[in-house]
């Protein structure tokens, strides 16, 4: 079976879940997987622009993005001029997919109308990467959904998506993030991870980070990914923060951490849930990270601070210092575990066989 997992660097979500995928798919020996970002694909000449321009509105104008997304959520229908629709065509042709899974709305969308104006029936996989049900991730062309959570899909459930059609897999990440938490709890130092996701996003207080460095017996990692200004303002600086760029060995700081400070993103948010660890965010200021944020609320992963007056590091040092919240977060994180379908790979090739059959 051939699949290919259509993607986009819109910050890092959407790609981390397409290549957890593809580990998962991999399991199965006659699978054949193929990640390809689809901005990328369409746009070769453009495409790093593109995401820059993103990434600047995320960070500086999320009034703006916001509007964008809310927009999204009222019917908004997004056509592709004939252009696009040729050169999915030949990029179908190219591959030859059984199947094809998007981690990327857009892809969805591009997927779904190419289905429609060719009036063809290959199998649409949607991952929704957040924990939503925004219209912009909903065609009649979609075969199966991938969701977050229960809610999500009763939210779909009323929109008239088929509940045989939604698997509630959790947003999917790699394997190696679901090794457990290593650390002790009874242990004399505690140790913060602190990521700013994606885009980097992490406090730009010197204030923040002085009084964090005097937090008595914590030792903190700051993981700076692609913000070369917190790293070169903060590397060496401090006696016990250690901060380090981009890193490919995220999941083994989130084994030795007791507490993660971090942005509300969904991939990272159900990377924690694996490593049971509580999370800390900040106010989320993205929509989707709101509903995210809110969703940790309601099933007491970790603290929110939705006050920009309250005090962040009161916040991490307040969950330092009361193990039993802590003890009963990783015990909420496991139940969540348990109620997800981690696999989903049965599932899937157990609907394509039931699709060939009604084809």
């Amino acid at each position: 079976m051939k699949i290919l997992i259509l993607t986009g660097r819109f910050g890092m979500g959407h790609v981390s879940a397409a290549k957890a995928l593809q580990q998962e798919f991999e399991k199965d020996p006659y699978a054949e997987t193929k990640v390809i970002d689809i901005v990328e694909h369409m746009l070769p000449n453009m495409h790093k622009r593109i995401y820059k321009s993103f990434d600047k509105i995320a960070e500086k104008y999320p009034t703006i993005y916001n509007r964008a997304y809310q927009t999204s959520e009222s019917n908004f229908d997004l056509s592709f001029s004939r252009f696009f629709l040729k050169k999915f065509y030949r990029l179908l042709k190219e591959e030859e997919p059984d199947l094809i899974v998007s981690t990327l709305h857009l892809a969805t969308k591009l997927t779904s109308n190419y289905k429609k104006k060719k009036n063809i029936d290959i199998p649409l996989v949607t991952c929704i990467t957040d924990i939503s049900s925004s219209e912009e991730w909903l065609t009649e062309q979609t075969d199966l959904y991938l969701v977050a959570t229960e809610d999500v899909k009763a939210e779909l459930i009323k929109k008239h998506i088929a509940k045989e059609n939604i698997i509630v897999s959790g947003i999917p990440v790699r394997q190696e993030f679901k090794q457990g938490n290593n650390n002790i709890d009874d242990k004399d130092e505690n140790n913060l991870l602190i990521m700013g996701g994606g885009l980097g996003l992490l406090p730009k207080s010197m204030d923040f980070y002085k009084r964090l460095d005097k937090l008595p017996n914590t030792k903190t990692t700051i993981i700076a990914g692609n913000n070369k200004d917190i790293f070169d303002k903060l590397f060496n600086l401090f006696h016990n923060i250690e901060v380090i760029g981009y890193s490919n060995e995220v999941h083994k700081h989130m084994q030795k951490a007791d507490a993660m400070f971090s942005k509300a993103g969904g991939i990272t948010l159900f990377e924690t849930i694996h490593a049971e660890l509580p999370i800390i965010v900040p106010r989320p200021f993205l929509a989707q990270e709101v509903n995210n944020a809110k969703y940790i609320e309601e099933n007491s992963l970790g603290k929110v601070v939705w006050d920009d007056e309250e005090d962040l590091v009161s916040a991490i040092e307040d969950m330092f210092a009361n193990k039993a919240e802590r003890k009963k977060i990783k015990q909420n994180m496991k139940h969540i575990k348990e109620s997800i379908i981690d696999s989903p790979l049965n599932y899937i090739t157990g609907f394509m066989k039931v699709k060939e059959v009604a084809l």
